[in-house]
């Protein structure tokens, strides 16, 4: 058998082919002119958007950021500011408490010291007033009993005389007799 040459039916169908929208991009219903035209639509938008806003956005994300870490830095120094002031507080705190009960004992010290030398003093004020007080009691009973025996030796004389002006001799009766008559008389 002989090959046909080319006959008019397959020319159509080439031609057919070629003709048909269901071949290339146009069989996935592609329109090439507005693929391009979407692709330059969506570069010239993504190079304005980036130029526009994409930039400025970190621009001002890259400005928080170090905002937040230096407001981060300086939340941990003052932290550390206040932890270290809480304990020279309490360093302070306790260094006055200490000094407190100091200044009470050397109070207290001085309080007992005193009490003990106004004791003392006290004492020894006591001790004089009564050895004054001894002393004249002393002098007192010495004049007392010099006045009595100066009394008694009147009053002895007296009896004396009385007795020996009635009669010649004394006896005890007599004298006992005669002072209780002075006696009686003198008070």
């Amino acid at each position: 058998m002989a090959q046909p040459t080319s006959t008019p039916d397959h020319a159509t169908e080439s031609v057919a082919q070629v003709e048909s929208p269901t071949s290339g991009l146009a069989a996935l219903g592609i329109d090439a002119p507005f693929l391009i035209a979407q692709i330059v639509n969506f570069l010239v938008l993504f190079f304005l958007l980036r130029w526009l806003l994409y930039r400025p956005i970190l621009s001002v994300l890259a400005k928080r950021r170090s905002t937040i870490e230096e407001s981060l830095k300086q939340a941990e120094a003052a932290k550390r500011d206040a932890e270290s002031a809480e304990e020279q507080s309490a360093a302070l705190l306790a260094r006055a408490r200490g000094e407190a009960k100091t200044i009470v004992d050397e109070a207290k010290q001085s309080a007992q010291t005193i009490a003990a030398d106004l004791q003392a003093q006290a004492q020894q004020q006591s001790e004089q007033l009564l050895e004054r007080t001894r002393t004249q009691l002393e002098q007192e009973k010495a004049a007392v009993l010099l006045d009595a025996e100066r009394e008694l030796g009147g009053l002895v004389i007296r009896a004396t005389e009385k007795v020996l002006a009635g009669r010649g001799e004394v006896t005890e009766q007599d004298v006992a007799a005669a002072l209780r008559d002075l006696r009686a008389t003198s008070d």
